[in-house]
C-alpha cells in the first residue's frame, strides 16, 4: 500500500521524475547492492553496520530502532534532486530480493522538508508504530509504502 499526504502528492505532481531510469546515484545505489542483516529481529541496512548507529537496548521496541539504524537524509548522497532520488532509491531497494525479511512487510517512510528528503525503513510489527496514520498531521510532506521486496511496482498516480 502506497499513502502519501496531500504535500507530498502535490510535491510528486510538479516533479518529473522516470521511476525506470537507471540514474540513481552511486552510492545510493552502493546501499541496496549492499543488503540487509537481521540483529536483535531487525533488518538493518548492511551498508551502516560499521558505523555506530546505537543498540536496541536504547529503544523502546525494534520498530524504532530500525527507524533509527535505516534513516538517512538524501542530501548526504545528492547535490539536487532530493525527492527524485529518494523516489529512486526506494524503488531500486523495493525491486531487490531480500533473503533476511521473507514473510515480513516493510514500511518505507520518505519525509520531504522543503530542503531535504529523509528516508526510514522498518518492519512492520504489531503494536509498533512509528508514524501516525493521520498523514495530513505532518507539516512535512510524507510519503509511506508498506510492501515486501521484489513487488512488482509501477508508477503510482498519487492523486488517486
Amino acid at each position: 500500500m502506497i499513502y502519501a499526504n496531500k504535500k507530498m502528492k502535490d510535491k510528486i505532481n510538479k516533479i518529473a521524475l522516470l521511476i525506470d531510469s537507471p540514474l540513481v546515484p552511486d552510492e545510493l545505489s552502493s546501499m541496496v547492492s549492499a543488503g540487509f542483516f537481521v540483529r536483535d529481529d531487525c533488518l538493518l541496512l548492511n551498508y551502516f553496520s560499521t558505523k555506530n548507529r546505537g543498540s536496541i537496548k536504547q529503544f523502546t521496541d525494534k520498530t524504532g530502532f530500525e527507524c533509527a539504524f535505516n534513516s538517512f537524509h538524501i542530501s548526504d548522497y545528492v547535490e539536487s534532486g532530493y525527492l527524485e532520488n529518494g523516489l529512486k532509491f526506494l524503488w531500486l531497494l523495493l525491486a531487490q530480493p531480500c533473503n533476511e525479511s521473507t514473510g515480513k512487510k516493510i514500511r518505507i517512510i520518505l519525509s520531504d522538508s522543503e530542503d531535504d528528503v529523509v528516508f526510514k525503513l522498518h518492519v512492520l510489527r504489531a503494536g509498533e508504530d512509528w508514524i501516525s496514520n493521520d498523514l495530513e498531521y505532518y507539516t512535512e510532506a510524507i510519503l509511506v509504502i508498506d510492501s515486501d521486496f521484489q513487488s512488482v511496482l509501477e508508477p503510482v498516480n498519487p492523486t488517486v
